[in-house]
This record gives C-alpha cells, structure tokens and sequence, in this order.
C-alpha cells in the first residue's frame, strides 16, 4: 500500500467516527432534540392514557394539540422527528427504555398519590 493511500485510508479511518458522533449529537433541521423528542413522546403518552382512563375519547385531538402548543411543536415537527429516531433501531430501543422508565415512574407516583402515601 502506497504512503498515500495508506494516508488516505487513515484519514477515512479517523473521520468516519467523528461523523457519526456529529450525526448523534444534532438531529437535521426540523428534527427536535432527543430530550425534548422524549418529553413530548412521555406527555402524549400520559394524555392518550388519560383520555382512555377518564372515556374522554371526544376530547382527544384537543388535548393532544395544547401539548403539542406547551412544546411549541407541531404535529408534522413531532412526526418527522419520530420517523428520524425510529431509523435507528438501537438507539430507538434505549429511548424507549428511557420512557419505559418514565412511565414507571409516573404510574408509582400516581398510585402514591391514589393512596396517600
């Protein structure tokens, strides 16, 4: 192998790395942030739950949309953004362990709060 392409096979060996570091770290425009990609995913998650605790299926949108303005997000933002975290399949499953943990959480938190605790 020639001293330049060796060179050549060095540089492509060091920046592909860094590349992808890069790519993790800031989500293309109209992306959100994974942090706030993962709050809204947990606030629409707890408002689906309970419009289906409290048979508020009628209210559904509406609740749905004063999350989407608590965020400042659009429901177009948030589903191109779920399709650009669900294109990579492992790192989607630690964020949906991330959120099974939210869930958890806030499910203990509220059967605390059912009881007195």
């Amino acid at each position: 192998m020639s001293v330049s392409l060796r060179s050549l096979f060095v540089l492509v060996l060091i920046t592909l790395p860094l590349l992808a570091c890069e790519q993790e770290s800031s989500p293309p425009d109209g992306v959100l942030n994974e942090s706030l990609y993962l709050d809204l995913t947990t606030e629409l998650y707890l408002t689906m739950q309970w419009v289906q605790l409290r048979e508020i299926y009628e209210q559904e949108d509406s609740l749905r949309q004063l999350v989407f303005d608590h965020y400042g997000v659009s429901p177009e933002q948030f589903q191109k953004s779920h399709q650009y975290y669900q294109s990579d399949i492992d790192g989607q499953l630690i964020r949906l362990d991330s959120l099974r943990v939210r869930f958890d959480r806030e499910e203990r938190r509220l059967n605390e709060h059912r009881t007195g605790s």
